[in-house]
């Protein structure tokens, strides 16, 4: 009886042994699994947020409406949803905030998504900066990561006189413009072939000034269309043009893409 009982006891703590040598290997197993699920899905698309006010130059009390979108830039599309989240402060206090989902389709290479719109008033002179920012979750790994995050600064003040696009009268030009070509170089070129560019053309990352001998005789410099765009004046025909361009990946500031 004795024999018995001694096997039986070594028994079970043969048994007990095996068992804590497989719970350890259980363990892993499911913490691997939880790893697993948690990753982003892979992708070689690539979201950029966008941002499209009606303007950036506003004054104050006036009503704004701006769209906020994505882009993907990638080579591939993208089919799972992602989040998304924009912020609207001035000297670092929140004004507005909107977040949210996108799970509404395929975005396709190039593809733009509209993913919100509002209006804001903006009350009073001052820089506005508003911060837009793609896949907040991590829930893709796209092919580029640097560019999920984006601001667009708006600068409210008391009037701005290039807001206005168009042809100038001559005395609207010398009333909004720099006066005058007295001593400069742009007054000999102008009488020799009618239209001087400061900026030689259409280059959009730098500032310049038109000057012609019909409309623009005191002066017309480039200025901001919106965020992402601007009106760039240049020589044509002997007087000076104006044409919208798209900063590309940049956006509008102080009359020049940046």
């Amino acid at each position: 009886m004795k024999y018995l009982l001694l096997i039986l006891l070594l028994f079970l703590a043969s048994c007990s042994e095996e068992s804590a040598q497989v719970s350890p290997d259980a363990n892993v197993s499911a913490q691997a699994n939880i790893t697993v699920l948690s990753e982003p899905v892979a992708t070689r698309g690539d979201l950029v947020p966008k941002m499209y006010p009606k303007t950036i130059y506003p004054v104050p009390g006036q009503d704004v409406e701006i769209k906020l979108a994505v882009q993907n830039r990638g080579v591939e599309r993208i089919t799972k949803p992602f989040s998304y989240k924009a912020v609207l402060s001035k000297d670092g206090t929140v004004l507005y905030e909107k977040s949210g989902d996108y799970q509404t389709g395929t975005l396709l290479p190039t593809d733009e998504a509209i993913l919100h719109t509002f209006t804001y008033k903006f009350a009073s002179a001052g820089s506005y900066d508003l911060n837009m920012q793609v896949d907040t979750k991590e829930m893709l790994n796209e092919l580029d990561e640097t560019n999920n995050n984006k601001t667009l600064v708006f600068f409210a003040k008391e009037k701005d006189p290039d807001e206005t696009a168009g042809e100038s009268t001559d005395e609207d030009a010398s009333s909004s413009q720099p006066s005058g070509l007295e001593g400069d170089e742009a007054k000999t070129i102008v009488e020799k072939y009618g239209c001087y560019d400061s900026d030689s053309g259409k280059d959009l990352e730098k500032a310049g000034m038109c000057y012609d001998s019909n409309s623009f005789k005191n002066g017309k410099s480039d200025f901001c269309v919106t965020g992402e765009k601007i009106a760039e004046m240049y020589c044509e025909n002997r007087q000076c043009r104006i044409a919208v361009e798209e900063c590309g990946n940049k956006f509008c500031k102080d009359n020049e893409c940046i």
